[in-house]
């Protein structure tokens, strides 16, 4: 057994939670076992429930013998069309998100009937159950799981899309203290009419914002609601008093109302997150993210509402507080004597530093243009995917991207590349799943391979003003 430390607000003492980190290891299952897609070996016998349609079971891959963790629908769902399209559409948006604080995924296929998500194997304990054992935490602990999530969600509507789903159940803490978002079953791209809510996870009710269950248009500041709920659950132990768990009459929750157990920094930090009107939310989960930090520390921002969110200006820092104007002093008040001339010999040096650092500036760039010169591009600037043809040598962009032995994410994937793999594109793109993918061929060990690769993960390689050069002249 594992020991993971997470401060957790147990009376005034701070406890350490233990976590069986070797509970549902994924590296041998237990028989009996099933086989799919001829390469991944999972325990059906060990299968748990996750959310309202889907179970997860342990498994490993028996190519690369690492565990995963393999996601399917339960089996009354496996014939209905409405809920297979809703579980590919998951399986599809996460393998298109890379980030450290979203799980993973490795792989989908269809196999014995069924759709199969293959998700990286994450060891720790979701957040609702740490939360019903040990009760709430600390603010500084709470503040950095909402960090946490806060840059998930980010990520999350940087790509147009909203989770609609943030709550305990879907949110790991794992054995190195570190939040992972595990399920999308909701996710939706921005904009669109809010679906009927789902009253199957009455648990789930108090996370929804009022226009989710109004029918209304879903947006960023959905996500903010529902990370004010998470926020007031991790400091209380209880979701948010004001969002009845089965709704009145319409099915809305209650606005929140002032929360005596909490300190007046936290309280109204979390209260603007609630706002019945999504207008009146933090502008983003970053802003409410930093605010709720700051309160946990005991400091209360006012004017968050006028603050920049994703850069600093002369009144406003990065983190959105308030900077301390510079104090100009008047004749009188400066310095004299040898005072006076340490001030001049400091001048000096700031001077020559401030060269030193313009020298060098120029430097970057002569060396940037002599690069570009001779490689067609400064190191790590690829031109878009919309240059590819037939013939052209191409590049990976994206990390662990997959070259899959057919167009689409139902295609078995062959090989992870990494940033920077060579490629030389084969033929026309296809169309699939609303993307183009590329057939292309590349060098696995000795022998030429063929696959598919989607189109947003790889770029041409640049043709160098050099060899333009060449070519216009008819020179080798």
């Amino acid at each position: 057994m594992a020991l993971m430390d997470a401060t957790i607000n147990n009376g005034d003492a701070a406890v350490a939670v233990p976590v069986d980190a070797e509970a549902g290891d994924c590296e041998t299952p237990s028989p009996p076992r099933t086989t799919i897609a001829s390469r991944y070996e999972i325990d059906l016998d060990s299968a748990q429930p996750t959310g309202a349609l889907a179970l997860l079971c342990p498994g490993r891959d028996l190519r690369t013998r690492r565990g995963v963790t393999v996601k399917s629908l339960r089996p009354e769902f496996q014939d209905d069309p409405e809920k297979r399209a809703r579980f590919r559409r998951e399986a599809r948006l996460l393998a298109f998100l890379a980030h450290p604080h979203v799980i993973r995924v490795f792989d989908f296929v269809e196999d014995h009937g069924a759709s199969w998500v293959i998700l990286e194997h994450v060891r720790g304990q979701h957040l609702s159950d740490l939360i019903r054992e040990h009760g709430p935490f600390m603010p500084d602990a709470a503040a950095r799981i909402i960090d946490q999530v806060a840059a998930a969600l980010t990520h999350l509507h940087g790509r147009g899309l909203v989770h609609l789903d943030i709550h305990p159940d879907t949110l790991i803490l794992t054995d190195d203290d570190r939040v992972k978002l595990v399920d999308f079953g909701l996710a939706q791209p921005v904009g669109e009419l809010a679906s009927a809510v789902d009253r199957d996870q009455p648990n789930r009710l108090a996370y929804r914002g009022p226009e989710q269950f109004e029918g209304g248009q879903i947006g960023l500041a959905t996500d903010i609601y529902a990370l004010g709920c998470l926020a007031f659950e991790l400091l209380t132990g209880q979701p948010p008093a004001a969002a009845t768990a089965s709704g009145d009459a319409a099915g809305s929750p209650i606005p929140p109302k002032r929360q005596s157990t909490l300190p007046t920094p936290l309280d109204e930090a979390i209260r603007r997150a609630l706002a019945t009107t999504s207008t009146d939310r933090f502008p983003s989960v970053e802003a409410f993210s930093r605010v709720f930090r700051a309160a946990a520390g005991g400091e209360r921002v006012v004017d968050i509402a006028t603050a920049p969110v994703n850069a600093a200006t002369n009144e406003q820092s990065a983190a959105g507080l308030p900077l301390q104007p510079k104090r100009i002093l008047p004749k009188h008040e400066r310095a004299t004597g040898v005072g006076h001339w340490l001030g001049r010999g400091a001048d000096r040096l700031s001077d020559l530093c401030w060269r030193a650092v313009a020298a060098l500036g120029l430097a970057n760039l002569l060396l940037a243009a002599a690069l570009f010169l001779s490689e067609g591009a400064v190191p790590g600037i690829y031109e878009p995917s919309t240059t590819l043809a037939p013939g052209a040598d191409a590049r990976v962009t994206i990390a662990d991207w997959r070259v899959r032995d057919g167009p689409g994410l139902d295609a078995t994937a062959l090989w992870a590349l990494s940033v920077g793999d060579d490629l030389t594109v084969t033929g026309e793109p296809i169309a699939a799943d609303g993307r183009q993918w590329w057939p292309v061929s590349l060098e696995r060990g000795d022998d030429q391979a063929r696959g598919y690769v989607a189109a947003e993960g790889i770029a041409a390689e640049r043709q160098t003003p050099l060899d333009r050069l060449r070519s216009a002249i008819g020179r080798d």
